[in-house]
């Protein structure tokens, strides 16, 4: 099984006390720049071992304001103590807030998630979220952020905030954006959760940071101070008691969580969004009603609906195009597993998908008949129905059945036979089992039953040509 690495919140405390511990020349030397200053990362991976020098760079950059000032403060101390001759100064990313647009376009686009910029480009986003822009500005860049901002006062938001935006909004990565602009989502389920707030009235707070330790939870009812966590895995489910499983895995960094909000006395609610969203919906539903019984739930409807400009296209599709793009994908379970915004984003906006999705099981599963028709045609030139029962029978393959290592599976011997004589070849010679012509095949093909089908392997062992069964127990 593999470690787990320490979180952002398990390097911080080591990282420092490793700082603090450097009190000689050939200390800092192992650990400084060549400008004089601490690396984050090497102090990051000695303090935590676990760690490679890669992640441990990657975590230096996300808690760079929970380390710099103790980094910093060492550097000027070795200055002081002459360890070095300067400190020279760190280079900073210039540019405007009126080319923002241009940055956007040109330098973060080439990367596909934000967090392939805090790990390539790590002054870059430190830049970014330090640089605030207007309103107005973020119109600037792109016409189609004005929706976005509908509404909204003449905030000062950071430029990582819109870049952040730009990819929640225009590409495919799991971001999403609910019906109150610039709240930027992680899952589908939360923004079900938002979208119930918001159009309940109910004030909140998106990603709050808790004050006692350095966690962010999903929401905080701000009228009762209340946060809420929704758990993408529900911990009671028989899957997460496997040692192996990710559910294994996040249900103990739940159970962690539980231990620090009891000891801090954080008042968390936890909502289980491992369940069908109808379901999760009540659950809300439940838990709103207990603290705010006059509210006006909204419609489970109205609470599905996100933002997803890339995903436009879907509702131009025709309907044989939208049963194609199920197909494609091999029918309807994969189509909703490897491509869940798309199916949300159809459930709740494409007219008649209802109709549609039922009418794609029959439509997949006659397009995969139709296939192995196709298949077996193709191969029609191999050995019929009776000439390959025959050879099966002479070779005495029913002889091994109830043998290890195939006992009680009659596919597994059957291969075995065919494409692994060699392999089992001491067991296969002891019951007297002659192998396989040259030319024969997994499967046949001509006159295979009735509509072209393959029969049963217990018709390959167990029948002779003249069909007479031969005792030989399923």
């Amino acid at each position: 099984m593999t470690k787990r690495l320490p979180s952002r919140y398990e390097i911080v405390e080591p990282t420092l006390a490793l700082i603090e511990s450097l009190d000689t020349k050939a200390l800092y030397e192992k650990y400084k720049t060549k400008e004089g200053w601490l690396n984050r990362g090497r102090l990051i991976q000695k303090a935590n071992p676990l760690l490679s020098l890669k992640q441990a760079q990657n975590r230096g950059s996300r808690i760079y304001g929970s380390l710099q000032p103790a980094a910093d403060a060492k550097s000027k101390e070795a200055l002081e103590k002459g360890w070095i001759t300067r400190l020279n100064k760190k280079q900073a990313l210039k540019y405007q807030d009126t080319n923002i647009g241009e940055l956007i376009e040109q330098t973060c686009k080439k990367y596909s998630t934000q967090g392939e910029i805090a790990a390539n480009e790590c002054q870059l986003r430190i830049h970014l979220e330090n640089i605030h822009i207007s309103k107005k500005d973020i119109c600037k860049i792109n016409e189609q952020f004005c929706s976005l901002m509908i509404g909204k006062t003449d905030e000062i938001f950071s430029a990582w905030s819109v870049v952040n935006l730009y990819w929640a909004v225009f590409t495919n990565n799991r971001r999403y954006i609910g019906l109150d602009n610039n709240i930027i989502y992680s899952s589908l389920k939360e923004v079900i959760f938002g979208n119930y707030l918001y159009l309940s009235k109910i004030p909140f707070e998106a990603h709050p940071s808790f004050e006692a330790i350095q966690r962010e939870a999903d929401f905080r009812l701000c009228d009762f101070d209340i946060y809420i966590e929704i758990l993408m895995c529900d911990p009671h489910d028989s899957r997460a008691c496997s040692s192996t499983s990710k559910r294994a895995a996040y249900s103990k960094r739940t159970k962690i969580k539980n231990n620090e909000y009891q000891e801090n006395s954080i008042n968390v609610e936890l909502v289980n969004g491992d369940n069908s969203d109808k379901a999760f919906y009540e659950d809300i539903k439940t838990l709103i009603y207990n603290l705010y019984p006059n509210h006006i739930a909204p419609n489970f409807t109205s609470i599905c609906k996100f933002k997803k400009n890339n995903l436009a296209y879907l509702l131009a599709l025709t309907p044989d195009e939208v049963h194609k793009l199920i197909d494609d994908m091999c029918g309807r379970s994969n189509f909703r597993n490897n491509k869940y915004a798309e199916y949300k984003f159809l459930k709740n906006n494409y007219p008649n998908f209802s109709v549609i999705w039922k009418n794609s099981k029959a439509r997949w599963q006659k397009n995969k008949i139709n296939s192995s028709v196709k298949s077996r045609q193709k191969n029609s030139n191999k050995i019929s129905v009776s000439e390959h029962v025959e050879i099966i029978w002479k070779s005495n393959l029913h002889k091994a059945m109830g043998a290890k290592p195939w006992k009680c599976n009659r596919q597994f011997l059957y291969r075995a036979w065919i494409g692994h004589y060699d392999k089992y070849k001491d067991v296969f010679k002891s019951f007297g089992i002659t192998p396989a012509p040259i030319d024969f095949k997994t499967t046949f093909y001509v006159g295979a039953g009735p509509n072209n089908k393959n029969l049963r392997f217990a018709s390959f062992i167990n029948t002779d040509s003249t069909g007479s069964n031969h005792g030989v127990s399923p």
